[in-house]
């Protein structure tokens, strides 16, 4: 089927594009990892009401993930695979789509 998301400028749906599968590799030797990372509530800069504000003037969800990716102090250390798994969350808390089937 098709993915359709809602129009962040209107109430019409638009053609969304499929969600990238993860890219990443295992690299041993990579220097990041997340043993020093902690969810304590001050990583991310972006407050809940700052992103309610912004879902109401209509910003569109894949906007809204990039912004909230910024927002974020620890995003830089995690690994390639945590980010990607970072990214795959907030798109699916951010980015509403679904699929028609015909």
């Amino acid at each position: 089927g098709q993915l359709w998301e809602p129009d962040p400028q209107g109430g019409a749906l638009v053609k969304a594009e499929r969600r990238r599968p993860f890219e990443w590799e295992t690299v041993l030797s990579e220097e990041r990892n997340n043993s020093k990372l902690r969810d304590d509530g001050r990583a991310q800069a972006v407050t809940q009401h700052e992103i309610a504000t912004m879902k109401a003037d209509g910003v569109a969800g894949s906007e809204l993930v990039e912004k909230v990716i910024q927002g974020s102090a620890t995003f830089e250390n995690k690994t390639q695979y945590s980010q990607d798994k970072y990214r795959r969350k907030k798109e699916k808390k951010y980015q509403m789509s679904f699929s028609v089937c015909l």
